[in-house]
């Protein structure tokens, strides 16, 4: 296989894959290792089907039967590809290197797996290899990859803003109210509308002065009074010091809950990101915020918050995980039966796993402690752990699906804040 992303829509060079395939598969001395060829076949069989993973288990029994024809270890490489496991792929690709007969297309797919991995100077790297092939098929897409990549590194300067809008569609058993942090045992259906932008004033992401925004939305079904709405403006300063990506800025944001308004919110926000390998990343992050009410009924909540995380990330191109600490200080106005000022400490894992070319799963899951201060009525302790689990299938590369369920349990002390909510969620996401 060629062109693992792109050429296999080319009829005329899907028929030279396909010879490749079926002439690689006539070489295998059945004689001698009748067990790992009939493997191989089957392999070569699924694959023709597109019935990658299945593709996957018959090419690696033939290996570990011992069979060590090039075929193999290409077809290995393209079937990984096909399911988004680059890593993998990247191996494979690696191993036919060393078979003169498929070196310029074992370089060539190198390539391919090197964009899909965001390493550009790798992909120019295995692409100028591949185009000095006597193959003039590969020679002529080697070069196509590298005007491709000359003109996407133009394009990428000059676009400024990134825009990204969701509209869901839920189920929520158990909805909470959020001033007084109770749940309401209530139940209803709602829609959700998000929309955000990014974009440059003034330099560009690496040193320059941009704008965020979003807009949130949240409407119940039947119960309006549960009803949610958010949105927030931020100025921001960006900068790189040696290794740190810095970001400094502040923002204001208002919402409302239910039919009045809620809080107003003046933030100062301060993040430093750092690469520590090619996928790996840890990012510090701190938040100031200065609450204030915009309903009497809720002025017990005015105040201010300080937020401090520490995050780790790992992207690639078959998966991604973050893992953050934050914690999390509160000193409200409260009342004299009541306290709403802990001091919290987060946990929270994320993974994403890449399926299919479409299909992306995953999982998250945190444990948050809280703390507050003892009033002569309660002596208050939270501990709240929450899972979730997610699927999204792109339609486009604009267009997702995504669907979700929720579980929170939080356990108190003080009985009336406990409580356990399961949320279902489907949604259409477009990112342009």
């Amino acid at each position: 296989m060629l062109n693992a992303s792109h050429s296999l829509s080319k009829p005329g060079l899907l028929h030279y894959i396909l010879l490749l395939l079926v002439g690689f598969s006539l070489l295998t001395p059945a004689a001698a290792m009748a067990g790992a060829s009939k493997d191989f076949e089957r392999g070569t069989a699924y694959f023709k089907r597109a019935q990658y993973n299945k593709a996957i288990q018959s090419f690696e029994q033939a290996r570990k039967k011992g069979l060590k024809k090039p075929a193999l270890y290409y077809n290995l490489g393209v079937s990984y590809f096909k399911i988004r496991n680059y890593d993998r792929a990247e191996y494979y690709f690696r191993q036919t290197l060393k078979f003169k007969s498929l070196k310029s297309l074992a370089e060539y797919n190198l390539g391919l797996v090197a964009l899909r991995k965001n390493d550009r100077k790798a992909a120019q790297k295995w692409f100028n290899r591949s185009r000095s092939s006597s193959n003039s098929k590969i020679a002529t897409l080697s070069n196509r990859q590298l005007r491709k990549l000359s003109s996407k590194r133009s394009t990428r300067t000059t676009k400024k803003w990134y825009n990204y809008a969701s509209l869901s569609y839920g189920y929520n058993n158990n909805i909470k109210l959020v001033p007084a942090e109770i749940a309401t045992d209530t139940s209803d259906s709602f829609t959700e509308l998000y929309a955000s932008t990014s974009g440059i004033l003034s330099g560009n992401y690496s040193d320059g002065i941009s704008l965020d925004a979003f807009a949130y939305f949240l409407n119940y079904t039947d119960v309006d009074s549960y009803d949610e709405k958010q949105a927030r403006l931020g100025i921001y300063k960006s900068r790189k010091y040696t290794n740190w990506k810095t970001r400094v800025g502040g923002y204001y944001e208002r919402s409302t809950f239910g039919n009045n308004p809620y809080q107003e919110i003046l933030g100062l926000e301060l993040k430093g990101k750092r690469r520590l390998q090619k996928t790996e990343h840890i990012s510090l992050r701190y938040r100031y915020n200065d609450i204030r009410s915009l309903y009497s009924p809720y002025n017990y909540l005015q105040g201010w918050r300080q937020q401090f995380r520490a995050e780790y990330l790992d992207y690639t191109a078959s998966d991604s995980k973050r893992i953050y600490y934050e914690l999390e200080l509160n000193d409200r106005e409260n009342l004299v039966s009541r306290n709403y000022s802990p001091t919290r400490h987060k946990i929270q894992a994320v993974y994403r796993y890449n399926l299919s070319r479409n299909w992306r799963i995953g999982g998250e899951f945190s444990y948050r402690y809280s703390k507050y201060q003892p009033t002569a009525t309660q002596d208050r302790q939270d501990d709240r752990l929450r899972a979730a689990v997610k699927a999204t299938y792109r339609l486009s590369k604009q267009w997702k699906i995504n669907g979700s369920y929720q579980r929170t349990d939080n356990s108190s002390t003080d009985s009336l804040y406990s409580y356990t909510q399961n949320l279902y969620y489907v949604s259409i996401s477009a990112s342009f």
